[in-house]
């Protein structure tokens, strides 16, 4: 391997962040529209998987789907989409985007500490 080149690791196991990851990850991309079909949001007023708020949330699931570390500047970008559903949540009125900051804030602490944990498996490997 290169240096300077990061290597991601998914293994798809039964641990808690893995389960929540792929729980996210298809609540995104299934249980989502659905929802907002019931809910009476049609195309194209519905958000499509490509807009910035489904995927910011299938980010941070597929992030926590990780059995590496994950790096810390990873986390930017989608951070800050979080707190702008957070913004639209508050200012706009859109519920939905309290999800999208919610899951912002719970992978941000998760994959935090699994880097952590990470971290110390592999000093003492």
């Amino acid at each position: 391997m290169a240096k300077g080149t990061k290597n991601f690791v998914f293994k798809f196991e039964a641990k808690p962040s893995v389960i929540i990851g792929m729980i996210i990850a298809w609540f995104v991309l299934i249980a989502s529209p659905v929802v907002g079909t019931l809910t009476g949001k049609y195309y194209p007023a519905a958000p499509a998987f490509g807009d910035p708020c489904p995927l910011t949330i299938f980010t941070f699931g597929i992030l926590l789907c990780s059995r590496s570390r994950v790096p810390w500047y990873y986390l930017i970008i989608p951070f800050i989409w979080s707190l702008t559903g957070l913004m639209g949540a508050i200012q706009l009125g859109v519920v939905d985007d309290f999800i999208e900051f919610f899951v912002g804030i719970v992978g941000i602490v998760w994959i935090l500490y699994n880097n952590r944990r990470f971290a110390r498996t592999q000093v003492q490997d």
